[in-house]
């Protein structure tokens, strides 16, 4: 990264699942190197319960009717259209945010004999359902079958529930996962993180980018759901359902890539170094430094400063994040 406080913040991070929900401390942009699977923010009430009823476990069964109230037509694919088949349609987005933040309050509270009654079924019924979907997804199309509970998000979202079950069995952040979307990244795709978000970390390699600060390159670390900065965050912004945090390009061409967030006032250019490294971008009218990551190596100087030998003849992929 380049010297000096008024660069932005850029690190390659190898994401690992922790054992706790995490909640962001500020903005992040998230650019994927390699797929990348994470669960970060809550989704849409309907859509949620439509995929609890997937498992085949009576807690998550319940949750659903709470969330959502009871399906139209039972034998309907709760998928397919699930605003369609629920009887609650006159929600104002204030009552599902307040029907949201009491669910999670309740279930941070749970703890002792009440958890241990919910969570060992609920994970268990999790990961089967999981390992199922899975095991369908590497069937070839013409020998699969065509049940909702095998689609990729619910493959997804229950193994990562089933795996963090297994790993926090005195937590109800698997509970709490639950609601959260099943995000996945293909490499080149983004995820913009906002302060707040509940998310929580899965598999995959990122570029992670932060606005200029005086701090550590990998920015300030994500509390913990159930602690006090965790509980603070969630406390002054709020919980409610919201869409995906995934983040389209402001320019797509064949060979070039750029985000331009609105959250951050920086931006990040992939392509390849001969056609995004341009002498201008090391500095901002305002005087701050742009920072250049070879996306093979790690980050590296700024533009202008001497460059390194080439290991081989390949053209060279970097990302470029200059202040806006």
């Amino acid at each position: 990264m380049t010297a000096g406080s008024a660069a932005a913040r850029v690190a390659v991070v190898d994401l690992v699942e922790p054992d706790r929900l995490r909640v962001a401390a500020e903005p992040a942009l998230l650019y994927a190197q390699t797929r990348v699977e994470l669960l970060a923010g809550f989704r849409e009430l309907r859509r949620t319960a439509a995929l609890l009823r997937l498992l085949p476990d009576r807690w998550a069964h319940g949750l659903a009717d709470h969330l959502a109230g009871p399906l139209a037509d039972p034998l309907a694919d709760p998928l397919a259209d699930p605003d369609g088949d629920v009887a609650a349609h006159d929600r104002t987005p204030e009552d599902e945010a307040a029907l949201l933040a009491g669910v999670v309050d309740d279930l941070r509270s749970l703890e002792g004999r009440a958890l241990r009654r919910i969570l060992p079924d609920l994970g268990d019924a999790a990961r089967h359902a999981g390992a199922r979907a899975v095991r369908e997804e590497l069937r070839h199309r013409s020998q699969r079958r065509s049940d909702p509970s095998l689609n990729p998000e619910a493959a997804r979202l229950f193994s990562a529930v089933g795996r963090l079950a297994a790993r926090s069995r005195r937590s109800p952040d698997a509970l709490i996962a639950l609601l959260l979307h099943s995000v996945a990244l293909a490499p080149g795709e983004a995820a913009l993180m906002p302060t707040g978000m509940v998310h929580l970390p899965g598999t995959g390699r990122t570029l992670q980018v932060r606005a200029p600060a005086d701090a550590d390159p990998a920015g300030l670390p994500a509390p913990v759901l159930d602690t006090p900065p965790g509980l603070s965050l969630m406390a002054e912004l709020g919980v409610a359902p919201g869409p995906a945090p995934r983040l389209d390009p402001a320019v797509r061409t064949r060979d070039l890539l750029r985000y331009a967030p609105r959250d951050l006032a920086v931006e990040l250019t992939i392509g390849l170094a001969e056609q995004v490294l341009d002498p201008s971008l090391a500095t901002s009218p305002g005087g701050r430094q742009a920072t250049v990551v070879d996306l093979d190596d790690g980050p590296e100087p700024a533009p202008g400063a001497p460059a390194r030998p080439a290991t081989d003849a390949r053209p060279r992929r970097v990302a470029v994040v200059a202040p806006r």
